[in-house]
């Protein structure tokens, strides 16, 4: 289960993300990091735009495990980001330019941030399974929530990583930053629904969450499942090979939710297409599963068929 594991998905290959599971990292548990056995946990600055620029150059690591986390789940992916090609030395133009990291759009890694939320980074060691030590970079909220974390999986780039840490490095242990107001960004999935009339939806019961998900895993359903948690929402497209607990997996993807913090959610169908969201306790959002549409605008027969059986709520 996502609360009880080292690795929120014991999945195939090189997915396992060695960081302390999601549940465990309640407010202020971003500080005890700092303590914990075995681990070295470097604290990084992360005022002004140090967030981005730390994100911009873990784009030279190459091939990395990624992992946003929120109240009710997380979404993995390994893979290398892509890059998009911008004048480094131009100010960014408004607040949504501060939000550009250099990539991270498409591609195995997609991820849109708000570096606004982004107050604590430690710069991670840790013994590995295999006695090798992992490295990798994680990132809280101002209330000490886990947020994001990254994790090298080419020991080669690692004198770089040991740069980064020198260059970012903190004088003390890593504080929040003062509030820095998040701009609307009009591309993002959530504000395009915004501006959409809602369409009637119909309730789910929270069971029908992992029931979604292990069906997905267990008839390979290509699909895009997007989860975020205010300061960075990632998205997955693709199909997963294999179901697993409250979840599904894949050998560089995988997606699990606690089934004790799902509230409930909704089947939208609009256009044709069915979208299907889920809700944590507090009645945020924890996930959003839906298909994607072939030539003809149609999704596939499998996923139209799956929603329509789920547990009405």
């Amino acid at each position: 289960m996502l609360v009880r594991e080292p690795c929120a998905l014991a999945l195939a290959g090189a997915l396992m993300l060695a960081a302390p599971p999601a549940s465990a990292l309640q407010p202020s548990d971003a500080e005890a990091l700092a303590g914990a056995p075995g681990v070295s946990a470097t604290p990084l600055n992360t005022g002004g735009d140090a967030a981005r620029d730390i994100m911009r150059r873990a784009l030279d690591f190459g091939r990395v495990t990624v992992a946003t986390v929120n109240a009710a789940g997380r979404l993995e992916r390994t893979g290398v980001a892509s890059r998009v090609e911008q004048d480094d030395g131009a100010a960014p133009r408004d607040e949504r330019g501060r939000d550009f990291a250099g990539g991270y759009v498409g591609g195995d890694i997609d991820l849109r941030f708000n570096f606004a939320a982004w107050r604590q980074a430690y710069a991670v060691e840790r013994p590995g399974a295999d006695g090798r030590p992992t490295r990798g970079l994680q990132f809280f909220d101002e209330a000490g929530r886990a947020v994001f974390q990254l994790s090298l999986r080419n020991e080669v780039v690692v004198p770089l990583f040991d740069k980064l840490v020198a260059d970012f490095r903190a004088a003390g242990p890593s504080a929040a930053q003062p509030p820095r107001q998040a701009a609307s960004d009009p591309a993002a999935p959530e504000a395009e629904t915004a501006r959409q009339p809602e369409a009637p939806a119909r309730r789910l019961a929270p069971a029908a969450a992992c029931q979604l998900l292990e069906e997905v895993g267990r008839q390979r359903i290509a699909v895009v499942v997007t989860l975020g948690n205010g300061a960075v929402e990632q998205t997955y497209r693709g199909a997963f090979s294999s179901a697993a607990a409250c979840g599904a997996q894949g050998p560089d993807a995988g997606v699990q939710l606690k089934a004790d913090a799902i509230q409930g959610g909704q089947l939208l169908e609009r256009a044709g297409v069915s979208t299907v969201r889920f809700f944590d306790r507090d009645g945020d959002p924890a996930i959003t599963v839906t298909a994607p549409r072939a030539r003809n605008g149609a999704q596939a027969p499998e996923w139209t068929a799956l929603v329509r059986k789920l547990p009405p709520g």
